[in-house]
């Protein structure tokens, strides 16, 4: 008898981390364990921990007080579960993994000598299988579900961070717009202290040049004039140091500009697009959950 599940998967949202599932099927097999070759049953399952499957199918069968055995990558119990038998039987086991595929075997006898692949048991067996194949994919799905949920996560905090880049960019922007205006007040007084300081140049040179012969006079105004040209000279160089800020920050201005604008172009809706397809994924996961019976 086949018992069938059907349990559809979902894909990765990058192509990269798949975990494929279409169906849950108890197929009945024929295969050689210690006891020989036997009949049984197996499921083909999407796993991604060898160990954790068969960690958990031993810990759900040591509930019922289950006796283990081990023999190489064979497990046995003897343990008395009212679900398959009123008596007690003998459940062997064997996992095959390829890729990530999980094939789980599992055979049951009551005397540990001679299995049954039909009858009472033998269907107790295939639901006793399919229900623990069916936890564990409810469980591979929920922990999927989690991952998924902390890459959402992931990605609206990268969001916020866009967003916080630019109101950060923007207040930038303002704070350096109040140094420029600050910047070109000092800019036009410098220039109207310039520009007298070079009408008193033009007087004092005006002055020196009355005087027809070197005297003592005549050296003081030339120092004057020599300090006046000093100081305009300075004015000049510090008008010219107060452009270059100015500009540096009409430079930083333009490139705040520059990278708001990718943000809100391009980074901001892609990014929004990848929450929005990651929300899709996380809903078609939540779907599986309430798909499986």
């Amino acid at each position: 008898m086949n018992i069938k599940i059907p349990v559809t998967l979902f894909l990765s949202l990058f192509s990269f981390s798949i975990l494929a599932q279409d169906s849950l099927i108890v197929n009945p097999v024929t295969k050689t364990i210690s006891r020989g070759t036997q009949p049984g049953f197996s499921i083909t399952v999407s796993h991604s921990s060898e160990r954790n499957f068969i960690r958990d199918w031993r810990q759900m069968l040591k509930k019922s007080k289950a006796e283990e055995f081990k023999k190489g990558g064979e497990f046995h119990f003897r343990v008395w579960i009212p679900e398959i038998s009123k008596d007690t039987v003998w459940i062997y086991n064997l996992i095959d993994v390829a890729n990530r595929n999980l094939v789980f075997y599992g055979f049951i006898s009551t005397n540990d000598s001679i299995f049954t692949g039909t009858g009472e048991i033998a269907s107790g067996l295939q639901r006793y299988m399919r229900n623990f194949a069916v936890d564990q994919f409810r469980e591979d799905v929920r922990s999927q579900m989690e991952d998924e949920k902390k890459k959402l996560k992931n990605l609206e905090d990268d969001l916020e961070d866009l967003n916080k880049q630019n109101d950060s960019w923007n207040k930038n922007i303002k704070k350096n717009n109040r140094k420029i205006d600050q910047l070109r007040d000092d800019i036009a007084t410098l220039s109207k202290e310039e520009e007298l300081k070079g009408d008193a140049i033009f007087t004092q040179k005006q002055l020196i040049a009355t005087y027809i012969s070197e005297s003592e006079q005549k050296k003081i105004e030339e120092k004057k004039l020599k300090s006046l040209m000093n100081d305009k000279k300075k004015m000049q160089s510090k008008i010219e140091s107060l452009h270059k800020k100015t500009d540096n920050l009409d430079e930083d201005n333009k490139q705040f500009d520059r990278n708001m604008d990718m943000n809100k172009d391009n980074r901001i809706p892609d990014q929004k697009r990848i929450i929005q397809k990651q929300k899709d994924k996380i809903i078609s996961i939540q779907e599986q959950l309430t798909r499986i019976h």
